[in-house]
């Protein structure tokens, strides 16, 4: 849509020039068959909710507490113009930067220290790429673990008209470690048939999430010693979760198995 009110009001402005005697026309004529051509060749069409933008955790690159989440855009339209607008848990995250992937968009964006919210804004005189990722957005992880329900509202816009968002389930952890010593999950077996007793440093932190990133275990040692914890596996249904490990120095995550019989 905006791309047929910039076009429109150049050919507004070139009637106005002619009829003030500024621009031949010959100019006139060439000005309107460029403005025909470039409707036919932009051929846009009505974005909706069959176009969506794709926040895709499942593909994003954790590298200490750092995480580059890569956006994507699926259309059948031709895209000029792409913005959102993101509230997240400001307590888990913090905004860093923007990665562009394209290489030619023009962006700007800015994160309101009031409301937190996240403004992107973005636009270029040719079709995006959409076959490729368009961007991502560097969050740095304050937390052990963060999964697609600590983005709690996001708005887009495709060609300045709201589209649809997609976002798979993923559960996200730091992997970063400044500790070469034996970690807690070397005595974890994978798969999981049965309860296991862990032996949890002092001041450290273990939780167990599932695919959806709900929680299912969590224990804090603030103890000064170690402690036993029994990580409990008998009661939870078959399938993939992921553990979570902090402690002062370390943060660590692992995906196991459970496969009671």
């Amino acid at each position: 849509m905006r791309i047929v009110i910039t076009f429109a009001s150049n050919l507004h402005n070139m009637l106005r020039l002619f009829s003030k005697g500024f621009v031949t026309l010959s100019f006139l004529l060439a000005s309107t068959s460029a403005f025909c051509y470039n409707l036919n060749t932009f051929k846009l069409q009505t974005i909706d909710n069959k176009d969506s933008v794709n926040y895709d955790l499942g593909g994003a690159i954790v590298t200490n507490n750092i995480i580059e989440i890569p956006f994507y855009i699926k259309t059948d339209d031709q895209i000029f113009a792409f913005d959102f607008e993101m509230t997240f848990n400001t307590e888990k995250l913090e905004y860093l930067s923007i990665i562009d992937h394209t290489g030619y968009i023009q962006y700007n964006v800015f994160q309101n220290p009031n409301d937190k919210k996240l403004r992107f804004t973005s636009n270029h005189t040719s079709a995006y790429n959409t076959s490729l990722k368009i961007i991502s957005v560097r969050f740095k992880l304050t937390a052990l673990c963060i999964n697609e329900s600590d983005f709690f509202k996001i708005n887009n816009l495709l060609n300045g008209d709201p589209c649809s968002l997609k976002m798979a389930p993923k559960v996200l952890c730091g992997t970063s470690s400044t500790d070469n010593s034996p970690t807690i999950f070397n005595s974890i077996p994978n798969p999981i048939n049965s309860d296991i007793s862990l032996l949890i440093p002092s001041s450290s932190y273990l939780a167990m999430y599932n695919i959806n990133g709900i929680a299912v275990f969590e224990h804090v040692n603030k103890l000064a010693i170690e402690s036993t914890v029994m990580l409990p596996t008998d009661n939870l249904t078959n399938g993939i979760y992921i553990i979570c490990y902090r402690s002062k120095n370390k943060v660590l995550s692992k995906k196991i198995i459970v496969q009671n019989n």
